[in-house]
């Protein structure tokens, strides 16, 4: 090959190089399309229907999110057992991060997106999982797992990105320390007690000593939201549709007001106290990096072409053919980093558990005579609501009540869910277990 033809088929790669790895970087994967839905979900109540079938559509990604929407959802339809499942499912699957899951590495790299990978929730996210599995069992009178549960929902609010700050539920905390007194542990009922008023005072209300004890959510969740050049910048506002108090009756007796025990806005934006924002900075450094680099390259190997052709056209080959492997092997770098910049995604998840509530309230009131059935709440947002969910066991009752209606379901936004024999084959061995564990 001489050394015109030599530097002229160099002078033309480059743009051949261009057209193949951007191809390759902008092959877009294909969603997954899930089986006709089986027997299971159509039996179910219509109210439920939607939540199993986006379970059953969204796979193991967003297996937690969607588990514990269901669960709320049967908690207000009446089905504590379908409920409790559902959050056991969910508890399985944040435990498994702490001993291995497979996202621990995935969770590292600078080339997934955030809203890829399987959903875990937020610390307050995965404390309310623990929060409702304890109501679930305060309903099914086994107060020691109650109390656990209640245990573990400061356990999971200490935790975030590797640093541990004092954790704040404190109507976990109370909660907790009623569980005790009903299973008969009174010192150590005592001493969470006293922990809880450290907390937030405004307990000194609720009297964890009586046999009764009433909770009553209210408002919508708080909502995540991106922020920044690549929305990389994860905060927060408050949910809609709360008010500042409630009162409580029964026969036409008024009962007095219950506390405010706990802002999910508050646990969400804070950690013990701590305002904090979640960063994805580092992978949004690492691709105006990239781009940035990529953009040299680019500029070189131009800068490279036009001096190969001048060369050429004044007859030295020589430095034509060392320009066009510069410009060759600018390109080929500025390809690269580009490719590199486009697949470096460091936008925040903005996928959230929307069916909590926005406030949490705690009362112990006291009947006189009166059942519990006839409580009522009565508020801007709720006029005679009564209890949904009533549990009684050893000589103790507790009432839940949700006031704010479950918001509209709405899939995920990012379905990451390609063709690849791997992602179908998880999808399906998730939607043939679901009929066993539900």
């Amino acid at each position: 090959m001489n050394t015109t033809f030599r530097t002229t088929a160099l002078l033309g790669l480059a743009p051949i190089a261009l057209a193949v790895l951007e191809g390759c970087a902008s092959q877009a994967s294909r969603p997954a399309v899930p089986d006709r839905l089986p027997e299971f979900i159509s039996s179910q109540t219509p109210a439920l229907q939607p939540y199993m079938k986006q379970l059953y559509a969204e796979g193991e990604r967003n297996a937690v999110l969607n588990f514990n929407s269901l669960g709320v959802a049967a908690l207000v339809n009446g089905q504590p057992g379908l409920a409790g499942k559902a959050f056991d499912q969910s508890i399985q699957r944040i435990e498994s991060v702490r001993t291995g899951g497979v996202d621990i590495n995935a969770a590292k790299s600078k080339f997934s997106t955030e809203a890829s990978k399987d959903f875990k929730g937020e610390p307050y996210e995965k404390a309310m999982t623990y929060y409702y599995r304890g109501l679930l069992y305060l309903h099914g009178g086994d107060y020691s797992n109650a109390a656990a549960s209640f245990g573990q929902v400061n356990v999971e609010d200490s935790v975030a990105e590797s640093e541990a700050y004092q954790a704040d539920f404190a109507s976990a905390k109370l909660l907790q320390a009623w569980s005790l007194r009903c299973a008969g542990e009174l010192s150590t009922s005592d001493d969470l007690y006293r922990q809880a008023l450290q907390m937030k005072p405004e307990l000194k209300d609720v009297d964890f000593r009586k046999s009764t004890i009433a909770i009553v959510e209210s408002g919508g969740a708080p909502v995540k939201l991106g922020t920044g050049k690549y929305n990389e910048r994860l905060t927060w506002k408050e949910g809609a549709d709360d008010v500042s108090s409630y009162s409580l009756v029964a026969a036409g007796r008024a009962l007095g007001e219950p506390v405010k025990a706990e802002s999910l806005y508050y646990q969400a934006s804070t950690r013990g106290g701590r305002p904090v924002e979640y960063l994805l900075q580092g992978k949004a450094n690492f691709r105006d990096g990239a781009q940035t680099a990529s953009e040299v390259g680019s500029a070189v190997a131009t800068a490279g072409l036009l001096n190969a052709n001048l060369q050429q056209q004044a007859g030295n080959m020589h430095a034509a053919q060392t320009s066009s492997y510069v410009s060759l092997a600018a390109s080929l770098f500025s390809l690269a980093s580009s490719a590199v910049e486009k697949s470096t995604t460091p936008a925040a998840d903005t996928r959230a558990w929307d069916t909590l509530p926005g406030t949490i309230w705690l009362a112990s009131p006291r009947l006189d005579g009166q059942s519990i059935e006839q409580l009522r709440i009565r508020g801007a947002s709720a006029e005679g609501a009564a209890p949904q969910m009533v549990g009684r066991a050893k000589g103790c009752t507790v009432a839940w009540t949700r006031l704010s209606p479950l918001p509209t379901l709405r899939p995920s936004p990012v379905e990451a869910i390609d063709a690849s024999s791997e992602s179908v084959a998880r999808l399906r061995r998730f939607q043939g277990a679901l009929p066993n564990v539900l």
